[in-house]
């Protein structure tokens, strides 16, 4: 009896080959949460390393560009490659702050074997217009998970915000009577701080939400 036992209980382990076609399928843990909390750290890395000198970069580009932006003269002459300048300092800028980011989430995709192109995925199925399999997702225990992970990131930064800025708020009225330079600075250095929670927060919500995709697959 005890035999017949171990050898049900072994039909049912995952395997390497039911874990393989599970993943050829498509259907694999897949977390959000997991991703954005690697978007946050890859800007806040960024920042932190780079940062100050972007940001001093970018400002000089805009600074340089609108420096006769409000001249008294009745009419302003453009050039073809006056605004030449301020695009490329902002892709520059945008895309410094976007390569990190990505980079971390293709690395984490490749890393999980998340990464993936089923055909499956593709086909016309019935059960993606059926009535009570929306409502299912929805109201089930996946829809109701989601909808307390999305109320909790919500009420969560929210307070987070709000209490960052309640702490922080002589320092940020100091500032409007500091120079550019030192606003900036200062500004900056609070923006990393609260960029630093989220990325705590943000970490801990993806350690939740993978916990529980890894639990429904």
């Amino acid at each position: 009896m005890a035999e017949e036992d171990d050898v049900a209980d072994k039909s049912h382990d995952p395997t390497q080959k039911k874990l393989d076609d599970v993943r050829k399928k498509g259907e694999v843990a897949k977390s959000n949460e997991v991703n954005v909390a690697l978007s946050y750290f890859g800007i806040w890395v960024l920042l932190a390393v780079l940062g100050g000198v972007s940001v001093s970069s970018f400002g000089t580009t805009l600074q340089s560009g609108l420096l006769n932006a409000f001249s008294r003269e009745p009419s302003l002459h453009f050039s073809p490659g006056l605004f030449a300048p301020l695009l490329l300092g902002a892709g520059q800028f945008v895309g410094l702050m976007a390569i990190m980011p990505a980079a971390l989430i293709v690395l984490a995709l490749l890393a999980r074997r998340t990464f993936l192109f089923t055909s499956s995925k593709l086909k016309p199925k019935a059960s993606r217009i059926s009535i009570l399999k929306n409502a299912k997702n929805k109201f089930g225990r996946g829809g109701l998970f989601e909808f307390a992970k999305s109320f909790v990131k919500l009420l969560v930064f929210s307070l987070c915000l709000g209490l960052f800025l309640n702490a922080n708020f002589d320092t940020i009225v100091v500032t409007s009577a500091a120079s550019e330079r030192g606003a900036i600075s200062v500004l900056f250095d609070l923006m990393t701080s609260f960029l630093s929670l989220a990325v705590l927060i943000a970490a801990v919500i993806a350690i939740i939400d993978y916990g529980w995709q890894v639990s429904e697959h």
